[in-house]
């Protein structure tokens, strides 16, 4: 079972914004840890953060929606084929009715 119960090719296809998701949250590491902007300030360590997590959660939450949208997608894709290839259901006769 994938991760947020995905399938594999929906999860390729998210990976445009996973692989960012890993650089951002690469970044906000480091500037926790060697504080490039002249670390002391706690007003500058967490504006600098904030710069970078708010484009995470954004990131995040259209990653997640978009992944469902996909999934969903691909399902009713799937169940269309099904109906196209079971072709359409018989005709069943109606009571009263009498076959030619």
């Amino acid at each position: 079972m994938s991760p947020f119960n995905l399938s594999e090719d929906t999860l390729k296809d998210l990976l445009v914004n996973i692989i960012p998701l890993g650089i951002i949250v690469f970044f906000m590491v480091t500037f926790l840890v060697f504080q490039p902007f002249g670390g002391g300030s706690l007003r500058t360590t967490l504006m600098s953060q904030m710069l970078l997590v708010v484009p995470l959660v954004t990131l995040g939450a259209l990653t997640y929606v978009s992944g469902r949208l996909i999934q969903s997608e691909e399902q009713r894709d799937s169940e269309h084929e099904a109906e196209v290839r079971e072709g359409p259901e018989p005709a069943t006769q109606v009571e009263g009715e009498q076959s030619a």
